[in-house]
């Protein structure tokens, strides 16, 4: 696969990844400095894939200045940390994956442990993260020196201006980079053509949370933006904003509904998953369980499920007396130029596998 210039300085390279899904879109920002934005996994295909594309391009990996991570996930920056003298900037809030990548995916893997039991998981099924957990840490190296890229800055020396947006959801510190003068947006994942991504599990929160209301709240503010072009982290570019949007919050919309439904009568997440996904394999469980549990979460907000301990389980079921829409009221949309945005919100559609 050969770079292809997306828009004036950006420079597309696909590089392979594993997960089902198209390859990871790492970009090449040309200027009076070189960038790269995300880098794909540490994996042999993926490393003569990008440094294939970088030599088209003229470039080795000394070549890079700055080494820009839309988000925590090793397809993305499992690469980072053979660009040894390039700065390498990731979101506040995933930063410090980055710099210690083997001990992220092990608190990951423990607060999960903790978590699945709660959401009804039969002890059985719990081995299966386990292995998920030594194939993740295979992926990626630490990058120790890693910093962290403040919403709001404004980052310079590639072409015109790209200013830090704050896309948080898939991840805490999903970032991404807009350029004001064309419109042009670097999104990651967080906004992709045809795949919904799945809602993070915020491990800073005790207990666990959904980032499902976070990303709902920034996929509101970009609407607003003016963007005119979007530079995903899978698939091609696309122009079709607004109604990509639209087509996502629909999406959330109904799935809501089936949400609310699965849980009439009280069930636990691991039980309205299996009315809502039959058959559907551990890994894509896990995922769908984090999608559901985002729901539940925010049908307790709104005051439309009750959340009961039963033991060491939670027990969602129609609150009494309530008859309030699923969902409730979303606040406003949070400025993605603004850090530490908070917000109430819904998910579904297509997943995508969690990295």
């Amino acid at each position: 696969m050969h770079p292809t210039e997306e828009t004036t300085g950006v420079f597309r390279l696909p590089v392979f990844t594993p997960f089902d899904t198209e390859p990871t879109n790492a970009y090449v920002l040309l200027g009076e400095r070189v960038g790269l934005f995300d880098t794909g996994l540490k994996h042999p295909q993926a490393r003569d894939d990008l440094r294939r594309g970088l030599a088209e391009l003229g470039l080795e990996p000394r070549d890079v200045d700055v080494v820009f991570i839309s988000h925590a996930h090793v397809d993305h920056h499992g690469l980072a940390h053979e660009f040894s003298e390039a700065a390498v900037m990731a979101g506040p809030e995933d930063v410090h994956k980055l710099q210690d990548f083997p001990g992220h995916v092990g608190a990951f893997a423990r607060a999960v442990q903790r978590l699945l039991p709660r959401w009804g998981v039969p002890a059985s099924l719990l081995g299966a993260l386990e292995t998920w957990s030594v194939s993740m840490a295979a992926m990626g190296d630490s990058v120790s020196r890693a910093a962290g890229l403040p919403a709001g800055e404004v980052v310079s020396g590639f072409g015109d201006p790209w200013t830090v947006l704050a896309l948080p959801g898939h991840t805490e510190g999903g970032l991404g980079l807009y350029r004001e003068t064309d419109g042009v947006l670097l999104v990651g994942d967080h906004l992709l053509e045809r795949i919904t991504p799945n809602p993070g599990l915020y491990l800073f929160l005790d207990p666990v949370g959904s980032g499902l209301g976070d990303y709902m709240a920034s996929l509101d503010a970009l609407r607003t933006m003016g963007i005119s072009l979007v530079l995903p982290g899978h698939g091609r570019p696309f122009r079709r904003v607004a109604g990509r949007i639209d087509e996502i919050v629909e999406q959330y919309d109904l799935r809501v509904l089936d949400v609310q439904r699965a849980f009439e009568g009280g069930s636990t997440v691991f039980r309205a998953v299996s009315r809502l996904f039959p058959g559907v394999d551990t890994i894509n469980g896990f995922l769908a369980m984090g999608e559901v549990f985002g729901h539940a979460e925010r049908l307790v907000a709104a005051g439309a499920l009750r959340r009961d301990r039963e033991g060491e389980v939670d027990v969602y079921g129609t609150a009494p007396g309530e008859r309030r829409a699923a969902g409730g009221e979303r606040r406003d949309a949070p400025d993605p130029g603004a850090a530490g945005a908070e917000s109430e919100g819904a998910g579904g559609g297509r997943r995508e596998e969690p990295r």
